[in-house]
């Protein structure tokens, strides 16, 4: 399996008068993981530093945080959809390493 389709490397960043889809994702993914990683440590570190525990029975849950968790989970759902959808029916069945790495970023 190539990282990139045919006819296209990394490197080529500007193809057909536009961003190539491999570099663009493949940049997406990277800087996407970067801050999930810069701030999410940042957030434990804060919880951990000023945090205080609590009996869990005495926080309600309201709508929004249903929703939120919805949401949380339906957005690895609908990368691994795409993806399917991109291995059999879109682009002739051609499954390239940056979209793999892109299922990967999400879920």
């Amino acid at each position: 399996m190539q990282y990139c389709p045919p006819n296209v490397t990394l490197s080529d960043v500007w193809i057909n008068h536009g961003i190539s889809q491999c570099f663009m994702e493949t940049l997406a993914v990277s800087i996407t993981a970067g801050l999930l990683l810069l701030f999410g440590s940042a957030q434990l570190w804060m919880y951990k530093k000023y945090g205080t525990q609590l009996i869990q029975s005495s926080l309600p849950h309201s709508k929004l945080y249903y929703a939120q968790i919805f949401i949380t989970l339906l957005l690895p759902v609908l990368a691994v959809v795409r993806f399917i959808l991109q291995a059999t029916l879109l682009n002739g069945g051609l499954v390239c390493g940056y979209m793999v790495s892109m299922v990967n970023g999400l879920c």
